[in-house]
């Protein structure tokens, strides 16, 4: 099953559009964003080939953009490099992020996640499939792995029939065209388990399970701020975390209304399963 098959069965037609980004960019599929992405990667580790050192760099700037529009005009720096080639290399799939932080609540301006800047939002697609490269491994090793899906993932046209078991919500396969159905049973196909991120308290999870005989491995599902921000919470926790970005952000948060979604179940395969030409065996804490 690929991701065209369920687009199809959702009746989701054409690229789905957020508020600042879409990973569909003017193509079909998200998978031209996933080339992309990757052909950065790999230029910018041939140039500063420890995969540790690269994310512990751009990690230190991303959250700050003052502190990262400095970083990004020191000559011939990873930083640089990745915002300028960012920008150049994935320009489609962002939208008007200005334009966005311009409407902003006064509320909302005081937000991380919903004032990001351009620059901030390259650095971070970037920051995750790193990590997601440096930790790959681990988490597959991990004899736990829990992932967190958002619940706008659900078939939109459907009462959604999932109920609390175990550490959160577990979907119910309710409806044959939901996202988090199809999401949820190829992860149970790879010893992952998966639920639908409600009331989990995350850090108090990290802090119970983070080491130990029951160390977790997580992986993540979020739109591009909120997953960047959660994947360096586990981090911070000594977590191997991976995590998929949503194709766009189309929540209450972001459009005042939920939007049907979807995520490259390519990509979430290669997550769950792994990659068979990359093995980084250092772990990012």
């Amino acid at each position: 099953m690929n991701s065209s098959d369920i687009e199809s069965r959702s009746g989701i037609a054409g690229p789905v559009v957020g508020k600042t980004y879409s990973l569909y960019g003017l193509a079909a599929t998200s998978d031209g964003y996933y080339q992309a992405i990757d052909a950065l990667l790999d230029d910018c580790l041939r140039r500063w080939p420890d995969p540790v050192l690269l994310l512990h760099e751009l990690a230190h700037v991303s959250t700050n953009a003052r502190r990262l529009r400095r970083a990004s005009r020191v000559d011939d720096s990873p930083v640089q490099f990745v915002c300028s080639e960012g920008e150049r290399r994935l320009d489609s799939y962002m939208l008007d992020i200005d334009a966005h932080k311009a409407s902003l609540s006064l509320l909302n301006r005081f937000s991380r996640v919903m004032t990001m800047s351009r620059e901030q939002y390259i650095v971070s697609v970037v920051e995750i499939e790193l990590r997601n490269r440096v930790n790959g491994d681990a988490f597959r090793r991990c004899t736990e792995k829990l992932a967190f899906l958002p619940h706008c993932l659900h078939d939109l046209d459907a009462t959604c029939e999932a109920k609390p078991h175990g550490l959160d919500t577990v979907c119910m396969c309710c409806s044959g065209s939901c996202y988090i159905n199809d999401v949820s049973k190829l992860l149970r196909r790879n010893h992952v388990r998966p639920y639908i991120w409600m009331n989990t308290n995350l850090p108090r999870l990290l802090r119970t399970k983070a080491t130990g005989p029951d160390a977790i491995g997580v992986l993540g599902i979020a739109c591009i701020p909120e997953l960047a921000a959660g994947m360096r919470l586990c981090a911070r926790a000594g977590v191997p975390v991976v995590g998929l970005p949503l194709d766009a952000n189309r929540c209450s948060r972001w459009l005042g209304e939920f939007h049907q979604n979807t995520i490259n179940l390519r990509r979430l395969e290669s997550l769950v399963a792994g990659p068979h030409q990359r093995d980084f065996r250092r772990t990012a804490q």
